[in-house]
């Protein structure tokens, strides 16, 4: 699925001309590389959570879904604040000299990162519920998460009456914002725990 989703945002970077396409590129391994720590926590509190049900303690794993998430969520803030700062120098390493390419990549750089600690969030909640059994959810959530809110924002913002290039990247901080807010609602409405209650 994220192949998908990454092959149709190149589609619509690439509107904007090479520089664009580079900097998503460089942009996305590196953030490809710098989320791996929040799908390890997220597993890991996938399988808490089904012991803890396991156990018989619905109100465990709702305790330690959310430690994990907050942990998740402040240890991706350190390391986004880490890549925030010198995002000039990380692209630079990358391309040295081709200043309007660093120039473009550390704003796609700086997004990016922006968002990780939210995505971190909506991740280990997310396993939450797989760990719960509530797979069914979990998935039409990241459907819904693709096809009805990320790829149409990232459209309609970076049209040319709107926000153009830059539109493409701000959709996806908003599109986080939106997923991860949805996540955590599901989460407070405790659905997911209904297969233990049955």
């Amino acid at each position: 699925m994220q192949a998908v989703t990454v092959s149709i945002m190149m589609v619509l970077v690439a509107a904007f001309g090479t520089v664009a396409v580079a900097a998503y590129g460089i942009v996305f391994r590196l953030y490809s590389f710098l989320i791996i720590p929040a799908f390890s926590v997220s597993v890991a509190a996938s399988i808490l959570v089904g012991q803890s049900i396991g156990a018989g303690s619905g109100d465990l794993a709702i305790r330690l879904s959310r430690i994990a998430s907050l942990f998740n969520f402040a240890m991706m803030s350190v390391i986004g604040l880490i890549f925030f700062i010198p995002a000039e120098s990380m692209i630079n390493f990358f391309v040295p000299g081709d200043m309007q390419l660093v120039e473009s990549g550390s704003f796609v750089l700086r997004v990016f990162v922006l968002s990780m600690p939210l995505t971190s969030v909506m991740l280990t909640l997310r396993s939450a519920f797989r760990g719960a059994g509530d797979t069914f959810v979990t998935m039409v959530l990241t459907l819904a998460g693709i096809w009805l809110i990320q790829i149409p924002l990232a459209y309609s913002m970076s049209r040319p009456g709107l926000l153009g290039e830059f539109g493409l990247w701000y959709s996806t901080l908003v599109a986080t914002m939106l997923n991860t807010l949805i996540t955590v609602v599901y989460f407070n409405s405790h659905k997911w725990l209904k297969k233990v209650q049955h």
